[in-house]
């Protein structure tokens, strides 16, 4: 399975300081393995938000929200909690 982020996700990663910008990459390339597999996700804290929409733990604060489509994982947005919600709702 592979992992696709969209250009506005790879801005916010970017802007990040350097130590979270780093462990919130190795949290994300790590989705592919973990999800679908209950025991290895649960630490990385993935959990379905609605039908075909998820979240994972990049860390303290940061959320990433995703989809899957066919073999690949789909980064739809990363931002705080209330960023998750607020993009909930827009959808």
């Amino acid at each position: 399975m592979r992992l696709v982020a969209k250009p506005t996700v790879v801005d916010v990663l970017a802007a990040l300081p350097e130590d979270v910008e780093a462990s919130a990459l190795a949290e994300l390339r790590a989705l592919p393995d973990a999800f679908g597999r209950p025991h290895t996700h649960g630490g990385a804290g993935i959990r379905q938000l609605r039908s075909g929409i998820y979240e994972a733990r990049l860390g303290l604060h940061l959320r990433a929200v995703f989809t899957r489509e066919d073999d690949a994982l789909f980064v739809r947005m990363i931002g705080t909690h209330d960023d998750v919600q607020r993009y909930l709702r827009s959808l």
